[in-house]
């Protein structure tokens, strides 16, 4: 996998047989999806240097070299998890304090290759592993992990009557996770909404959105009226705070303001929002207290 954007010097450095890359982790405590106060950067390097978040293609982080060791990742065609496993140095006791105030079980760690004098671009990197912490074990000299593939693909074993793991097995507005509880109650949806201004390709802002922060996250914007080529286009919602609606990628063209469209809810499968969000934690058929290992010798 890759960045959105590779340059030419990246691309003639990886196919180099003489290029040494150094790998570099964004580890995500607080969200999941986004870089906070909760989000650590490290590389396998000796040397400090800053650098583009997985998640943010504007701001540069610091990340901070520790000692590394990392395994194969493996991958396998059969019902096996695809996993990678880490070993970080303790010395400083930078994880130990992470360990102590953090359950870093079900966390997500994303692992990329860069080259340490490719730095400018915000696409020059390659994806080694994107996934999920489990089994973290800590010693007064390391920390180990094993970091499993994404969480919605994880733990997908069939059982008789459906599919193991912790996400919803639930169509969201289907027959089961409706019962009792309308469609139209759950997806919340509004037409003939109109832009009102522009912040970026991917945020627009609505005065009419006055619904709590993230009621739309996720979610799915279509576009049905303005600009010809933009109208039944569909987008997902991955931010909605206050009257701010951010989408995951640009329509064909740029939204403009006047711009019509219709948005409604969708669900994470997750238990938290299925209880949190809509009330309709009874029709929850996931299998939410699967259990992460965690070891502190």
């Amino acid at each position: 996998m890759r960045g959105t954007n590779w340059s030419a010097d990246f691309l003639a450095r990886k196919n180099s047989q003489q290029a040494i890359p150094i790998e570099i982790f964004d580890l995500y405590l607080g969200s999941q999806t986004e870089v906070d106060s909760e989000t650590y950067f490290f590389n396998d390097s000796n040397y400090n240097f800053e650098f583009y978040p997985y998640r943010d293609n504007i701001n540069k982080q610091n990340y901070t070299a520790l000692g590394l060791e990392r395994g194969p990742t493996e991958q396998t065609q059969s019902s096996a998890i695809d996993s990678l496993k880490l070993k970080l140095d303790n010395v400083s006791k930078t994880f130990s304090t992470l360990f102590t105030n953090y359950d870093l079980r079900g966390k997500r760690l994303v692992a990329r290759q860069i080259y340490g004098d490719l730095l400018t671009n915000t696409g020059d990197y390659a994806i080694i592993f994107d996934g999920i912490i489990d089994q973290p074990e800590m010693s007064q000299q390391d920390i180990s992990v094993e970091v499993r593939h994404h969480l919605t693909d994880s733990l997908d074993y069939t059982i008789p009557s459906e599919k193991f793991h912790i996400h919803c097995n639930n169509k969201f507005c289907g027959t089961e996770c409706a019962s009792g509880i309308t469609v139209a109650t759950l997806k919340d949806k509004k037409i003939g909404q109109t832009v009102d201004s522009i912040i970026g390709n991917v945020v627009f802002t609505d005065a009419a959105r006055t619904e709590a922060n993230n009621f739309y996250t996720p979610g799915i914007v279509e576009m049905t009226g303005g600009t010809a080529s933009n109208i039944g286009e569909k987008r997902r919602v991955i931010k909605s705070t206050g009257d701010q609606i951010r989408i995951e990628s640009p329509m064909a063209e740029d939204i403009i303001v006047g711009d019509e469209y219709s948005i409604e809810r969708d669900c994470d499968k997750t238990e938290l929002q299925c209880t949190g969000d809509f009330d309709n934690g009874t029709n929850f058929r996931g299998f939410q207290y699967l259990p992460f290992t965690l070891v502190v010798r």
